[in-house]
């Protein structure tokens, strides 16, 4: 079995998912003034499916690549990008406990596929790489799908091994 199966099959999720799924909900007490704005993020309401929506800062382009890439890891920019793929009805939840449990829901629709060792991703399973993945249920079907074409073949090998004997 491997690590994504794995982890598919006990239910859990990556420490990655596990680690935006807090920044989300980071982002909604900030977003109803139940935990303080330190790192001053705007939200407007877009009046789209998606809710309010946050303002990613922009990246000084003439900083040096690795501040760069230690800015688009800071809570201030992965949050405001994070929140910014949810759905109105996610974000618009009342108390922390149905946020919870909403985001539960929505994050288990959605692949959880960790760079891991010896296996190879075309992403980094970022949710907001899953959401710039235009396929996406596509890649759920083929995923599945792919998991049914392993299970078939280990057990055509399984019975040839049986046949044999």
């Amino acid at each position: 079995m491997t690590y994504w199966e794995r982890l598919h099959h006990l239910k859990l999720q990556s420490l990655q998912r596990r680690r935006e799924r807090y920044i989300i909900i980071q982002m909604w007490k900030v977003f109803n003034e139940l935990s303080p704005n330190v790192a001053g993020i705007i939200f407007k309401d877009s009046g789209s499916r998606h809710g309010p929506r946050a303002e990613v800062p922009s990246v000084n382009h003439r900083a040096q690549r690795s501040k760069a890439s230690l800015f688009e890891g800071s809570f201030s920019v992965r949050g405001p990008t994070l929140w910014n793929t949810l759905l109105a009805d996610v974000k618009l939840t009342q108390t922390t406990e149905k946020l919870k449990v909403i985001l539960w829901r929505h994050l288990s629709g959605i692949p959880d596929w960790p760079p891991t060792t010896n296996y190879s991703i075309e992403h980094n399973n970022s949710l907001s790489e899953w959401a710039k993945w235009k396929e996406f249920s596509g890649a759920k079907r083929q995923w599945r799908l792919k998991m049914r074409i392993k299970t078939t073949v280990e057990e055509m090998k399984t019975n040839l091994i049986v046949s044999r004997a």
